[in-house]
């Protein structure tokens, strides 16, 4: 974790470079990174300097990455979504956090912590998870896209039970309305995943009867 503040500035250095391969490397590398910079902060009652100015370079990366979801390149949402995932799981409220810590989540962070405010960050979850959400029911949305945001949406609604209502009527949404953009064959394919991601869905005990 020393390395990291140095780590981070290369990274923003980085968003200036034109290559769509460096943009796609940087999104993943966030998306590696983000879990541990949060889970190293929590414990922490005194942060340094350069780390809270990660941290700050950190929120606007996360920013750029939720915009990547509408760049133009396909690969460059792709990544996006995958982060976007790991945010959403990171800034949320799990319902049997593990005794060890070992699960990063928004229950982990103690109100009175320095630098880690977690109403703001289970809002910015919040507001992430949505994002996602209106993503993935757009109309213009590409077949390969769509799959991978299903798969992130089932991700999230597994291990976070109070995002599986939203999650069921999206799938619902979708299984009523898919996009134009699928042909007769991604349409069957998209089905039956919807199908496949249902199931497990319907298996997950509702927040509001557990």
């Amino acid at each position: 974790m020393l390395l990291l503040p140095k780590c981070i500035d290369t990274i923003v250095t980085l968003l200036s470079d034109p290559n769509l391969q460096v943009e796609r490397r940087v999104i993943q590398v966030i998306t590696a990174l983000y879990r541990d910079m949060l889970l190293w902060q929590v414990p922490q009652r005194k942060i340094p300097q350069d780390m809270t100015e990660a941290w700050v370079h950190l929120s606007h990366l996360k920013g750029f990455i939720l915009e990547a979801l509408d760049a133009e390149n396909e690969g460059i949402r792709t990544h996006a979504i995958k982060f976007i995932e790991v945010l959403v799981l990171c800034q949320s409220l799990h319902p049997n956090p593990p005794e060890d810590g070992s699960e990063v989540c928004i229950n982990l962070i103690p109100p009175d912590h320095i630098t880690l405010d977690s109403s703001s960050l289970k809002a910015e979850g919040g507001v992430a998870f949505q994002s996602l959400v209106n993503f993935t029911t757009t109309q213009s949305i590409t077949p390969m896209n769509l799959m991978t945001s299903i798969g992130s949406l089932t991700n999230v609604a597994k291990q976070r039970p109070n995002y599986l209502g939203p999650v069921v009527q999206v799938f619902e949404s979708l299984h009523a309305n898919l996009p134009p953009t699928l042909s007769k064959s991604q349409v069957s394919s998209v089905r039956k995943q919807l199908k496949l991601h249902a199931t497990t869905l319907f298996k997950i005990p509702s927040p509001f009867t557990a």
